[in-house]
């Protein structure tokens, strides 16, 4: 959550998760802890874990707009292609967490 405030792309935000869920998954054994993290990134796998992304916007009346929503098209078919959310946070957006 730290990550989280005004200026930063939500899509180092989601890179974010990944890296956290690669770095967990290595401590449990799940995932090989022989192989570097940036490795493990680079190949896609952990996508299979944020099959919606790790959010999107909800706004009053209008639940992902696209043209609000979609910010960049690089790796649109990596780890990024559900990944609802792709702009830079502003100042008074909200980010709700399960994770508190």
């Amino acid at each position: 959550m730290s990550i989280i405030k005004a200026g930063v792309h939500w899509d180092a935000v989601h890179i974010d998760c990944h890296r956290t869920l690669i770095g967990g998954f290595q401590r449990l054994g799940i995932m090989n802890r022989g192989i570097d993290a940036e490795e493990i990134l680079k190949s896609g796998v952990s996508g299979a874990f944020f099959p919606h992304g790790v959010g999107h916007s909800i706004g009053l009346d209008v639940h992902d707009v696209p043209l609000a929503s979609r910010g960049c098209v690089e790796d649109e078919e990596g780890l990024y292609r559900y990944l609802r959310l792709r702009r830079r946070l502003e100042e008074g957006m909200v980010v709700v967490s399960d994770l508190l």
